[in-house]
């Protein structure tokens, strides 16, 4: 069993005490900080640790490690100016300041940068081992802090201080297993050799952090909008639902995709077109029944499993329930933009992500809508998203990528 999915197991068994012990503006401040984290995160670290995978010299690698590490740490002296700044315009980053989170999401970030350059140096030495670790660590230490401090120490901060409480534990796992595994490989510092990857790899910062920081403001931007317009009640019980209502995709089509892309890479492009219809129907049929019993009984299971208390929650868990199974359907399938490398292309649809969910919130929020009517507007907009993705990379399937061999 994978650690992302030991992780995502804890995770669900953990919700229905979490959900009684904390209200909705806990995980609404928690919403907050993890969109503003998951956007600095992006870049702080300049990309850089993408990097570390492409030398062929094992010395060269660790000036670019070094080098992650070192745009990081830099980066981040200035966040807080930066945080501080934007709150001054933003609901969800003003919630960090007024809650005197700003250097707890400096730190969080800070780690969070040092783990990823440090799991693409494990990527490539092939420890896989360390990662899964890591990943299961976080999930243990983040509901274990929660569940013991929101019973005997309850505070509206626990959420946030536990998840960053998480990633210095493992931040320390990834430092102690990387000088025990590498600390006799000794390379002295140099300001000219980290230097050279900094000129040499200029295109992680000017695209693929561009690319990421894209498809974060596009995922964090419901939270980043409603936070202006919306109590923190509201904000609560839509972060809730999406994250509960999320867990199917993180767990089943993170590993359909995985399987998909390996089935679809080694067959011909007729075959690709059958894979691809029968994963996504596969996908749909599989969803269908428990959404539909989701909907129906909505009031009755949130109450039952949850607490009275997000009932409410289960009528935006209607809302968002269509685009949700369009979604568990589609994206697996679309990784069909990375097999066959049409990388600009899918950088494409994130910017008509980005657009749709921009015009579904400004026709909403001028029409004065109400919050539920918005959630519906937005997810409508992202059903638009997901199924032209769809047909855009069923049609992909004809084409070749540069990598694949033509079919005999």
């Amino acid at each position: 069993m994978s650690g992302t999915v030991v992780a995502q197991m804890l995770t669900v068994l953990a919700s229905p005490v979490l959900s009684r012990l904390f209200t909705p503006e806990d995980f609404a401040l928690l919403a907050s900080f993890t969109s503003v984290t998951s956007l600095c995160v992006v870049f702080c670290s300049g990309k850089y640790e993408v990097a570390i995978l492409l030398p062929e010299k094992e010395s060269d690698a660790r000036n670019i490690l070094r080098l992650s590490l070192s745009v990081c740490v830099a980066i981040c002296c200035f966040l807080p100016v930066i945080i501080i700044g934007v709150g001054r315009f933003n609901e969800a980053f003003n919630a960090l300041v007024s809650n005197g989170l700003v250097f707890v999401a400096v730190l969080f970030v800070l780690c969070s940068n040092m783990c990823e350059s440090f799991r693409y140096y494990f990527l490539r030495r092939k420890h896989f081992k360390a990662i899964s670790s890591r990943t299961v660590v976080v999930s243990l230490t983040t509901v274990g802090l929660n569940l013991l401090c929101g019973y005997f120490f309850y505070s509206h901060k626990v959420f946030v201080t536990s998840t960053t409480a998480a990633q210095m534990v493992a931040l320390i796992l990834f430092l102690f297993l990387f000088f025990r595994l590498f600390g006799k490989e000794k390379q002295p510092w140099s300001l000219a050799a980290i230097k050279q990857p900094l000129v040499r790899y200029w295109k992680f910062p000017a695209f693929t952090m561009s690319g990421q920081l894209l498809n974060s403001l596009t995922l964090n931007m419901p939270i980043l909008v409603l936070a202006n317009y919306f109590s923190d009640t509201m904000i609560g019980l839509y972060a809730f639902v999406y994250k509960i209502a999320s867990l199917p995709m993180t767990v089943i089509g993170t590993n359909v995709t995985q399987v998909f892309m390996q089935r679809i890479s080694q067959s011909s492009p007729e075959d690709q077109k059958k894979i691809f219809i029968k994963t996504s129907v596969a996908l749909f049929l599989l969803i269908l029944p428990p959404a539909v019993i989701g909907v129906i009984f909505a009031p009755q299971l949130f109450s039952f499993i949850f607490g009275e208390k997000w009932i409410p929650a289960a009528n935006l868990a209607r809302l968002m329930a269509p685009m949700l199974v369009i979604r568990f359907a589609t994206t697996p399938v679309t990784a069909v933009y990375n097999i066959k490398e049409k990388n600009f292309l899918s950088f494409i649809f994130q910017v008509v992500r980005l657009a749709l969910m921009i015009a579904g919130f400004v026709i909403a929020l001028s029409l004065k809508c109400s919050f539920e009517m918005t959630i519906f507007i937005n997810s409508t907009a992202l059903i638009v998203f997901y199924i032209l993705g769809y047909i855009t990379a069923f049609f992909l399937c004809d084409a070749k990528g540069k990598n694949e061999k033509k079919s005999v």
